[in-house]
């Protein structure tokens, strides 16, 4: 069956598990950061993330892209203290010119401070460290488009700030 006749479950399997996996790599530069230059609060860390990522999805293309599951706190380490910070994904269906969509998001991270690494094999993907964020992911997958990232790693305790989330969503 061709990659675009996939059904929507089989779409939506496969996004969950390419953006799972970029999420994974994006805490595994996170987890070798030494936290923000200056304190910021949890929630300013987390809107940051969720704005970087909004902002180069609409770079690339307004409409098509799903929340692959909502902002997810998680530990993390700042200096000898716990932290906390956030993980977030987004994913659609591929558009074309792949390189050139790698280029503008590559540009668009480095325009906010952040180093910026482009690899072309096997498919184009961009990773991305610093700035407002501590690490970012844009794949051009076989059949997906994916954006991951993690946020700074703040003061706070993720557990903690977990419940808060799950309160506010009663």
């Amino acid at each position: 069956m061709p990659e675009y006749a996939a059904s929507a479950d089989t779409r939506r399997a496969r996004r969950r598990v390419v953006v799972t996996a970029a999420a994974l790599a994006v805490s595994a530069l996170s987890a070798c950061a030494n936290g923000p230059q200056e304190e910021i609060t949890p929630e300013a860390s987390r809107q940051a993330l969720i704005a970087v990522v909004q902002d180069t999805a609409t770079l690339l293309a307004a409409d098509g892209w799903d929340e692959i599951s909502p902002p997810v706190w998680g530990p993390c380490s700042l200096d000898s203290d716990e932290g906390a910070n956030v993980a977030w994904a987004y994913a659609r269906e591929p558009l074309t010119d792949h390189e050139s969509n790698a280029k503008k998001v590559a540009d668009y991270w480095e325009s906010l401070g952040m180093a910026v690494r482009i690899v072309s094999e096997p498919a184009y993907s961009v990773y991305a460290t610093g700035g407002p964020v501590d690490g970012l992911a844009f794949h051009t997958e076989p059949g997906l488009y994916g954006l991951s990232g993690t946020s700074q790693c703040v003061p706070g305790d993720a557990v903690d700030l977990i419940d808060e989330q799950q309160g506010e969503r009663r």
